[in-house]
């Protein structure tokens, strides 16, 4: 049996995946960009009464984000070290920031789908009654 995951050291550049790295700007779209990102979810944290699970996927957005615009701080790139693969095939190089941003986009993406349903079936029930 082969393994499956190693730890390795990416310099990512660029966007997720590495999107617009060789771009002349992109140390400054993904600086810049980031921060107007992470004031955004620090303002919606505290003004709107969200749910648990929306307030929970905003933070770990936020999070990720404060993880990868650190190290792009520090170094003029984010460090990216989990490497997974199967045979040949290998996913790109991410971190754990990476991560929380992920789990972050689909913990949102659940509760707003489910939410949602709740919620109309919630309002058709109290509108039959």
């Amino acid at each position: 049996m082969t393994s499956f995951f190693s730890v390795v050291h990416a310099r990512n550049f660029g966007g997720v995946f590495g999107f617009l790295s060789h771009c002349v700007f992109a140390r400054y779209i993904f600086t810049f960009l980031p921060l107007l990102i992470i004031g955004i979810l620090i303002y919606v944290v505290i003004v709107y009464k969200l749910s648990f699970s929306k307030t929970l996927s905003l933070t770990s957005i936020l999070s990720g984000a404060v993880g990868n615009i650190y190290d792009r701080i520090s170094y003029g790139y984010v460090i990216d070290f989990l490497d997974i693969y199967y045979r040949d095939y290998h996913w790109p190089a991410f971190n754990v920031a990476d991560i929380a941003i992920t789990f972050g986009i689909c913990l949102w993406l659940y509760a707003e789908i489910f939410q949602t349903k709740k919620q109309k079936a919630q309002g058709v029930k109290g509108k039959q009654c």
